[in-house]
Order: C-alpha cells, then sequence, then structure tokens
C-alpha cells in the first residue's frame, strides 16, 4: 500500500482547497496519469500519480488540506 499524498505546490503554500478525484474507489491507476487536483492562491495544479496500482480507498473527497496530508491510499501490490 502506498499513501497518496499532497504534494508542495510552492516554497510558502502550507495547505491547499483539493477540488476533486481524476479517479474513483477502485479504478486502477497507471503512474504519472492524472489523479487528483487542488487550487492554491496562486494557482489550479493537476496532480499525477506517483505510483502504479488501484486506488483502494479516498479519505478526503475536497475541501482545505496540510501540503502532506495522506487523502488516499493506493494498492499497489500485484
Amino acid at each position: 500500500m502506498k499513501d497518496v499524498v499532497v504534494q508542495r505546490v510552492g516554497m510558502n503554500i502550507m495547505s491547499v482547497n483539493l477540488l476533486g478525484w481524476k479517479k474513483q474507489e477502485n479504478d486502477y491507476v497507471r503512474k504519472g496519469e492524472p489523479l487528483f487536483v487542488v487550487e492554491s492562491n496562486m494557482a489550479t495544479t493537476e496532480f499525477a500519480a506517483l505510483h502504479e496500482g488501484k486506488l483502494k480507498f479516498i479519505l478526503r473527497s475536497q475541501g482545505q488540506v496540510n501540503i502532506g496530508d495522506v487523502i488516499g491510499i493506493l494498492d499497489d501490490e500485484k
């Protein structure tokens, strides 16, 4: 299992607004494929999956999240 973590979008940005997911629970995700979208006061950013596997759980679907928060779980076992 791998955590899906909110990644840094800027040096001084500590939290962002999670706008939503590009995938749903149980969808298969390939590494580099768009996974979720966040918005900061500077820009809207689409994040790609860092790992490949099934999106097992979405822990946060929308709203304010901090950089480093775990927002989902990816099952990367083959």
